[in-house]
């Protein structure tokens, strides 16, 4: 069975908190944090994990290698991750 590349609300965090590799999982602050992301960020890890087209079809249509692609990944999921956390915190 073959995702979506249109994350479900509790895919995103399931994702989010899987991905980033997170002790806790909170759906509700995963969806916020997801949501919080700019359009051009949440469409970018929609298309990374969507499995759709490969990484290295998305890094050229980006004009980007696949080393550069992968440390864009990692800037928006640590992004993510520092949001993901002040909202557990009460923070967000």
């Amino acid at each position: 069975m073959r995702k979506s590349a249109k994350l479900t609300h509790i895919d995103e965090g399931y994702e989010i908190a899987t991905e980033l590799q997170l002790d806790s999982f909170d759906n509700e602050c995963a969806r916020l944090c997801f949501q919080k992301l700019p359009d051009d960020k949440r469409l970018l890890l929609e298309q990374y994990y969507s499995g759709e087209g490969g990484h290295v079809a998305l890094a050229e249509q980006m004009g980007l290698s696949i080393a550069g692609l992968r440390t864009k990944i990692h800037r928006v999921k640590a992004e993510l991750k520092q949001c993901y956390r002040k909202c557990m915190r009460g923070s967000a």
